[in-house]
Protein backbone atom coordinates (compact mmCIF):
# COMPACT_ATOMS: atom_id res chain seq x y z
CA UNK A 1 0.00 0.00 0.00
CA UNK A 2 2.82 2.57 0.97
CA UNK A 3 4.75 1.84 -2.38
CA UNK A 4 1.18 2.44 -4.34
CA UNK A 5 1.16 5.41 -2.66
CA UNK A 6 4.31 6.40 -3.21
CA UNK A 7 3.81 5.85 -7.16
CA UNK A 8 0.43 7.81 -7.06
CA UNK A 9 2.80 11.16 -5.18
CA UNK A 10 5.30 10.63 -7.67
CA UNK A 11 2.41 10.78 -10.82
CA UNK A 12 0.53 13.49 -8.62
CA UNK A 13 -2.84 11.11 -8.92
CA UNK A 14 -3.58 10.94 -5.28
CA UNK A 15 -6.84 11.36 -4.94
CA UNK A 16 -8.27 13.99 -2.19
CA UNK A 17 -11.58 14.84 -0.92
CA UNK A 18 -11.41 18.31 0.87
CA UNK A 19 -14.26 19.09 3.45
CA UNK A 20 -14.60 21.41 6.42
CA UNK A 21 -13.38 19.48 9.45
CA UNK A 22 -13.22 20.56 12.95
CA UNK A 23 -9.60 19.78 13.36
CA UNK A 24 -9.27 20.06 17.36
CA UNK A 25 -12.15 17.35 17.74
CA UNK A 26 -10.56 15.15 15.17
CA UNK A 27 -7.07 14.79 16.34
CA UNK A 28 -8.51 14.87 19.88
CA UNK A 29 -10.36 11.69 18.94
CA UNK A 30 -7.26 10.15 16.85
CA UNK A 31 -5.20 10.71 20.23
CA UNK A 32 -8.00 9.03 22.50
CA UNK A 33 -7.84 5.98 19.52
CA UNK A 34 -4.43 5.22 20.09
CA UNK A 35 -4.46 5.11 24.20
CA UNK A 36 -4.79 1.38 24.08
CA UNK A 37 -1.66 0.72 22.08
CA UNK A 38 0.45 3.17 24.07
CA UNK A 39 -0.95 1.62 27.31
CA UNK A 40 0.56 -1.78 25.82
CA UNK A 41 3.91 -0.07 26.29
CA UNK A 42 3.42 1.33 29.48
CA UNK A 43 2.94 4.95 27.73
CA UNK A 44 1.16 7.78 28.15
CA UNK A 45 -0.67 9.64 25.73
CA UNK A 46 -1.07 13.86 26.62
CA UNK A 47 -3.11 16.15 24.63
CA UNK A 48 -3.70 19.71 25.18
CA UNK A 49 -5.04 22.75 22.56
CA UNK A 50 -5.22 26.21 23.01
CA UNK A 51 -8.94 26.46 21.54
CA UNK A 52 -11.83 24.04 20.99
CA UNK A 53 -12.55 24.28 17.70
CA UNK A 54 -11.07 25.47 14.59
CA UNK A 55 -12.60 24.46 10.70
CA UNK A 56 -10.36 24.29 8.03
CA UNK A 57 -10.13 22.69 4.72
CA UNK A 58 -8.85 19.27 4.97
CA UNK A 59 -8.99 15.43 3.44
CA UNK A 60 -9.71 13.85 6.90
CA UNK A 61 -8.57 10.27 5.69
CA UNK A 62 -5.12 11.89 5.09
CA UNK A 63 -5.04 13.98 8.07
CA UNK A 64 -5.58 10.55 10.08
CA UNK A 65 -3.01 8.69 8.16
CA UNK A 66 -0.42 11.65 8.79
CA UNK A 67 -1.00 11.52 12.28
CA UNK A 68 -1.66 7.44 12.98
CA UNK A 69 2.18 7.69 11.19
CA UNK A 70 3.50 9.93 13.52
CA UNK A 71 2.10 8.32 16.42
CA UNK A 72 3.06 4.45 15.63
CA UNK A 73 6.65 6.35 15.42
CA UNK A 74 6.16 8.09 18.25
CA UNK A 75 5.28 4.47 20.61
CA UNK A 76 7.54 2.29 18.37
CA UNK A 77 10.73 4.26 19.50
CA UNK A 78 9.90 5.39 22.81
CA UNK A 79 10.30 3.21 25.54
CA UNK A 80 8.45 2.49 28.23
CA UNK A 81 7.00 4.80 30.99
CA UNK A 82 7.37 7.94 28.82
CA UNK A 83 4.74 10.17 27.52
CA UNK A 84 3.77 11.22 23.94
CA UNK A 85 2.44 14.40 23.94
CA UNK A 86 -0.21 15.91 20.92
CA UNK A 87 -0.79 19.39 21.53
CA UNK A 88 -2.26 22.11 18.84
CA UNK A 89 -1.84 25.60 18.82
CA UNK A 90 -3.55 27.40 16.75
CA UNK A 91 -3.27 30.67 15.57
CA UNK A 92 -4.90 33.47 12.40
CA UNK A 93 -2.51 31.68 9.84
CA UNK A 94 -1.73 28.51 11.25
CA UNK A 95 -2.80 25.29 12.67
CA UNK A 96 -0.02 23.82 14.09
CA UNK A 97 -0.23 20.32 15.57
CA UNK A 98 2.83 19.06 17.48
CA UNK A 99 3.73 15.21 18.17
CA UNK A 100 6.28 14.92 21.03
CA UNK A 101 8.08 12.09 22.18
CA UNK A 102 10.61 11.07 24.73
CA UNK A 103 12.43 8.40 22.90
CA UNK A 104 16.06 7.54 21.46
CA UNK A 105 15.63 10.95 18.82
CA UNK A 106 17.20 11.29 15.54
CA UNK A 107 21.33 11.47 14.84
CA UNK A 108 22.31 15.01 13.29
CA UNK A 109 23.42 12.82 10.28
CA UNK A 110 20.12 11.90 9.64
CA UNK A 111 17.52 15.33 9.89
CA UNK A 112 18.01 16.22 6.65
CA UNK A 113 17.36 12.40 5.12
CA UNK A 114 14.24 11.36 7.60
CA UNK A 115 12.00 12.46 4.73
CA UNK A 116 13.41 10.56 1.57
CA UNK A 117 11.68 6.87 0.94
CA UNK A 118 13.51 4.09 2.44
CA UNK A 119 15.07 5.83 5.26
CA UNK A 120 15.48 4.37 7.77
CA UNK A 121 16.82 5.64 11.99
CA UNK A 122 18.71 2.92 12.18
CA UNK A 123 18.80 -0.60 10.69
CA UNK A 124 20.34 -2.29 13.46
CA UNK A 125 17.57 -1.56 15.53
CA UNK A 126 15.37 -4.98 16.40
CA UNK A 127 12.43 -6.00 15.17
CA UNK A 128 10.38 -3.98 16.95
CA UNK A 129 11.09 -0.88 15.48
CA UNK A 130 11.19 -2.44 12.07
CA UNK A 131 9.39 -0.66 8.95
CA UNK A 132 9.78 0.18 5.22
CA UNK A 133 11.14 3.16 5.42
CA UNK A 134 9.02 5.04 3.30
CA UNK A 135 6.23 6.23 5.60
CA UNK A 136 7.37 9.50 6.70
CA UNK A 137 8.49 10.03 2.65
CA UNK A 138 3.90 9.51 2.58
CA UNK A 139 3.49 12.00 5.61
CA UNK A 140 5.33 14.73 3.48
CA UNK A 141 3.67 14.16 0.50
CA UNK A 142 0.51 14.20 2.03
CA UNK A 143 0.93 17.48 4.04
CA UNK A 144 1.97 19.06 0.60
CA UNK A 145 -1.01 17.91 -0.59
CA UNK A 146 -3.10 19.98 2.34
CA UNK A 147 -0.19 23.19 1.39
CA UNK A 148 1.29 22.63 4.65
CA UNK A 149 4.90 21.98 6.46
CA UNK A 150 5.87 19.53 8.45
CA UNK A 151 9.67 20.30 10.60
CA UNK A 152 11.26 18.54 13.06
CA UNK A 153 13.48 19.00 16.41
CA UNK A 154 15.29 16.06 17.75
CA UNK A 155 17.96 15.23 20.42
CA UNK A 156 19.31 11.96 20.71
CA UNK A 157 18.19 10.48 23.86
CA UNK A 158 16.12 13.07 24.49
CA UNK A 159 13.23 13.11 21.69
CA UNK A 160 11.42 14.15 19.07
CA UNK A 161 8.95 16.40 17.95
CA UNK A 162 7.09 16.84 14.34
CA UNK A 163 5.13 20.17 13.67
CA UNK A 164 2.47 19.63 11.39
CA UNK A 165 1.39 23.35 10.32
CA UNK A 166 -1.86 23.49 8.04
CA UNK A 167 -3.07 26.26 6.69
CA UNK A 168 -6.01 28.13 9.34
CA UNK A 169 -8.48 28.21 6.10
CA UNK A 170 -12.04 26.81 4.94
CA UNK A 171 -13.79 25.99 2.27
CA UNK A 172 -15.33 29.46 1.54
CA UNK A 173 -18.58 28.06 -0.72
CA UNK A 174 -19.67 25.78 1.84
CA UNK A 175 -21.89 26.56 5.04
CA UNK A 176 -19.86 25.07 8.21
CA UNK A 177 -22.93 24.56 10.36
CA UNK A 178 -24.52 22.29 7.97
CA UNK A 179 -21.57 20.44 6.69
CA UNK A 180 -20.65 18.45 9.80
CA UNK A 181 -18.52 15.51 8.84
CA UNK A 182 -19.22 12.11 9.78
CA UNK A 183 -15.95 10.68 9.63
CA UNK A 184 -14.62 8.38 12.90
CA UNK A 185 -11.37 6.41 13.11
CA UNK A 186 -12.09 2.66 12.58
CA UNK A 187 -10.30 0.42 14.80
CA UNK A 188 -9.16 -1.75 11.63
CA UNK A 189 -7.35 1.41 9.68
CA UNK A 190 -5.98 2.16 13.29
CA UNK A 191 -4.39 -1.32 12.98
CA UNK A 192 -3.24 -1.09 9.78
CA UNK A 193 -1.29 1.93 10.43
CA UNK A 194 -0.06 0.60 13.36
CA UNK A 195 0.38 -2.76 11.98
CA UNK A 196 4.71 -2.60 12.24
CA UNK A 197 4.10 -2.05 16.04
CA UNK A 198 4.55 -6.04 17.03
CA UNK A 199 3.70 -5.92 20.23
CA UNK A 200 0.33 -5.01 19.28
CA UNK A 201 -0.47 -8.36 17.55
Amino acid sequence: NNLIDITKADDNSIDINFVNLNIIEFVENIASSIIPYARMKNLNIIFDTNTEEAFIKCDPEKIERILLNLLSNAIKFTPEYKNIYIDILVNKEWINIYVKDEGIGIPNTMKNLIFERFVQLDKSLNRNTEGSGIGLSIVKSLIDLHDGKINLESYEGKGTTFKISLPNKSLSYQNISNNLVNYSTESDRIELELSDIYEVF
